[in-house]
């Protein structure tokens, strides 16, 4: 059963949409050639939003994430072609490839915020953005795995403050280095130049890491020792000359802990 903005008012649309979400009242539509036209609006820009919001839940969008957006529309007097286009960005990032996890965190702080959904479309396609820049950097052009993580770690990255032109000469530092290793260095600049590092510091930290192929996941912590370090006057400066040091001897983030004095426990 097809409902329309044009017969129904909005707001018996939104609870329509609820319902049947709630009772799971329509499966979801195959992928492919039937997505692209549940994603075309009609000539008003109305867009069949029923099967379109199921299609969403298939994502594995939360439930509460999905009914507020469909309310929001209707508080807000969005129109249709808001509602689906933003629906439609998070639908075809999953059938392209891409864990969707980045988009209901990124769709949950706008609706905190209380954004528009116009912004809040926006904010979506920059994060699918990142994820595309993250999956041609890590793999090329082919579409991204689901089970890899690595974009959605330089997703993350990029979100900290990471620039695209930081990431790429990062990863054209040493392009032997293992992938994982390479992002736990993206993960390094990326936290630690959020919190004021000295960028000069973590260069020479980053390209240490990579250089003795000591880079492993558990660095990707090393913000946690920055910032323990600071509440126990330790400087960076300290703190930097102890990781190279670490680094250079293929040494555990646990090792530095140790090596500033510091245990486990005071970081994780």
């Amino acid at each position: 059963m097809a409902y329309n903005f044009k017969a129904y008012p909005l707001f018996r649309y939104v609870l329509a949409c609820l319902w049947a979400i709630a009772i799971g009242g329509m499966p979801a539509l195959s992928h492919g050639s039937l997505l692209e036209e549940l994603c075309q609006p009609d000539a008003d820009g109305v867009y069949d939003m029923l099967p379109l919001a199921e299609e969403a839940e298939a994502t594995g969008m939360p439930s509460h994430i999905l009914q507020r957006l469909l309310v929001k529309g209707y508080e807000n007097k969005a129109t249709a072609k808001d509602l689906g286009e933003l629906l439609c960005l998070v639908v075809r990032a999953e059938e392209e490839g891409f864990l969707p996890d980045l988009l209901f965190l990124k769709l949950e702080e706008g609706l905190a915020k209380n954004a528009p959904l116009s912004g809040i479309k926006l904010a979506i396609q920059r994060k699918i953005n990142d994820m595309a820049f993250a999956q041609r950097l890590l793999n090329g052009k082919g579409k991204p795995k689901i089970e890899d993580n690595n974009v959605m770690r330089i997703a993350r990255a990029m979100s900290a403050g990471l620039s695209r032109r930081k990431l790429q000469a990062l990863f054209s530092l040493q392009k032997d280095a293992p992938v994982d290793m390479r992002v736990t260095a993206a993960e390094v600049m990326a936290y630690g130049g959020a919190t004021g590092y000295d960028i000069r510091l973590l260069d020479q930290i980053v390209k240490t890491g990579l250089t003795h192929r000591s880079f492993h996941d558990e660095w990707s912590f090393f913000v946690k020792v920055i910032a323990r370090a600071r509440k126990k006057n330790i400087s960076d400066k300290r703190v930097a000359d102890q990781a190279i040091q670490t680094l250079s001897q293929n040494g555990s983030l646990n090792d530095l802990i140790a090596a500033l004095g510091m245990k486990p426990a005071d970081v994780y």
